[in-house]
């Protein structure tokens, strides 16, 4: 599992996604985003290139330990369909 930010130094959250999911080796990690952006528009983003979670800062501890073993076991937490463009 791998929890990212979307707003890093080189390459941002989003585009690592989208390098991840290219890659047949790593594509099947689970990915989700930690960031203080909380825009339904940037989680759809997320969720089209791959985010299997999304969490805004600041979050509660044993809400993201909750979800990180959830999203280990294979749940998805964020879904593109589930988002409705604002």
């Amino acid at each position: 599992m791998i929890l990212c930010d979307i707003e890093m130094p080189r390459m941002t959250g989003l585009e690592l996604l989208s390098r991840l999911q290219e890659d047949k080796r790593l594509s099947a990690i689970p990915i989700a985003m930690i960031t203080s952006r909380g825009a339904q528009k940037m989680q759809r983003i997320a969720a089209e290139r791959g985010a299997k979670g999304y969490f805004v800062k600041p979050y509660i501890e044993e809400v993201l330990l909750d979800a990180a073993k959830r999203l280990i076991a294979g749940e998805v937490l964020l879904e593109v369909n589930s988002l409705v463009e604002q």
